[in-house]
């Protein structure tokens, strides 16, 4: 029979180090930056809130949705 360390096989989620790594892993993943960047680019593009709403369209369907599709599949186990 072998044994395992706990503390090797399941990381403490209750240490400060653990949840600033979890918070800055989240903010910087892929679909979230690209949520930006989509944002800041349809914003850019024409300095109001046209150029804006285009990005945040853009955003919804080429980021939020597949990226929430994503988190509900994972939640579910698929």
């Amino acid at each position: 029979m072998t044994t395992t360390d706990p503390a090797i096989s399941a990381p403490d989620d209750r240490t400060a180090a653990h949840r600033i790594a979890r918070v800055i892993t989240e903010a910087f993943a892929p679909g979230i930056l690209f949520v930006v960047i989509l944002l800041a680019v349809g914003w850019h593009s024409t300095r109001s809130l046209t150029g804006t709403g285009w990005g945040l369209l853009a955003a919804l369907f080429c980021g939020i949705i597949p990226y929430g599709f994503i988190i509900w599949g994972a939640r579910r186990g698929h």
